[in-house]
């Protein structure tokens, strides 16, 4: 009897692990589930997009600090974290991934399109003499249907100090050269009546003089259309003009926002105004002579030491206003960059600015 319940225990354990083989076999693995997601990325909502990619970075036991993700991968079985956790452990395939559900949880702000950037990671050459950084992101740049495969990859020069960049866009590259590593790219749409979206990369620049360059990509083809556009942050609102973050040329250290429009050529240019606002609260230091308007002949507003006004205005060439707190308004002529008949502007203005 014994024996004949041995042998139909036996016989219903091998029935169960023959049947779990077979559920085992069918079950998705994680990564399965985060590949048929990837495929109808485009189909994703926000959440469930950063959800199945941040599913990758669980796989190598990365410790979420949100609390709702955390509360996610620990209830899940597969999940080991791991507080050595590092970038590096992704796979390419698993880089891939992320760029592709990174389709669906772009942040939108006006007419920007801001990617979620992929960072590969940094590595060094061989003799240890330079690192390189890649970037790597998804989007339908040319307004095909069809998504198109970003990637940015810098190594810094041997030598100059400047950092070598490539720009890759599916087949199609394009070399050029920063001041200082890209930190960051995005996809905006400058003019939201063409079928164009283009990419800015931002260089951050020696002594935080950050600036832009932006190209566009038309089926196989990377064209620059920009270069060094100033300022931290390059935006627009989808009528073909960019609004960047200008520093003034004379005077002293301040800045303005700058307008630069999409020409006939499809190249953003620079749009000059007469007058640019410099808006600086100063206190004259020494009697000045001021002349009424610009390109006047005779000195005719006397202001005195001490009196608080505001240079309003300049040309950006020669030519800033000065206005008094009691409304009386004139201008003074610049030689060079700061001169103001023969002696620094300094001598005559405290509030000015000096920044490097």
């Amino acid at each position: 009897m014994r024996a004949t319940i041995s042998r139909v225990s036996i016989g219903a354990i091998v029935c169960s692990l023959l049947a779990f083989g077979a559920w085992a076999a069918a079950a998705k693995s994680p990564l399965d589930e985060v590949r048929a997601k990837a495929q109808v990325a485009v189909k994703l909502s926000k959440p469930e997009a950063r959800l199945w990619k941040n599913t990758l970075f669980a796989l190598h036991g990365r410790i979420f600090k949100d609390p709702d993700l955390d509360k996610h991968f620990r209830a899940q079985a597969w999940y080991k974290p791991d507080p050595g956790f590092d970038d590096s452990m992704l796979s390419p395939e698993e880089w891939d991934l992320a760029a592709e559900l990174d389709r669906s949880p772009y942040r939108k702000l006006g007419h920007r399109i801001r990617l979620h950037e992929t960072h590969l990671g940094e590595y060094w050459s061989n003799d240890r003499s330079h690192v390189g950084v890649l970037w790597r992101a998804v989007e339908d740049l040319d307004g095909d249907g069809k998504p198109d495969t970003i990637s940015l990859e810098s190594r810094t020069s041997k030598g100059n100090g400047s950092v070598d960049n490539v720009l890759s866009v599916n087949g199609a590259s394009f070399p050029f050269e920063t001041k200082v590593c890209p930190l960051w790219f995005w996809v905006t749409d400058i003019d939201s009546t063409d079928k164009f979206h283009e990419i800015v990369i931002g260089d951050p620049g020696p002594s935080d003089d950050y600036s832009a360059h932006l190209f566009r990509y038309d089926h196989g083809h990377i064209e620059l259309i920009a270069d060094e556009v100033p300022g931290t942050d390059t935006d627009c609102d989808g009528t073909g003009i960019v609004t960047a973050h200008c520093r003034g040329k004379v005077l002293h250290t301040w800045s303005y926002p700058g307008r630069y429009a999409l020409d006939k050529a499809g190249k953003l240019a620079f749009v000059p105004r007469e007058y640019y606002p410099m808006s600086t609260n100063v206190t004259v230091t020494a009697d000045v002579l001021l002349f009424a308007k610009p390109g006047a002949q005779a000195r005719t507003v006397q202001v005195h030491k001490g009196t608080r006004a505001v240079i309003v205005q300049t040309d950006n060439a020669s030519w800033c206003q000065l206005c008094m707190e009691n409304g009386a308004c004139g201008w003074f002529h610049l030689n060079g960059y700061a001169s103001i008949d023969g002696k620094d502007a300094y001598e005559y203005f405290s509030g000015l600015s000096s920044a490097d």
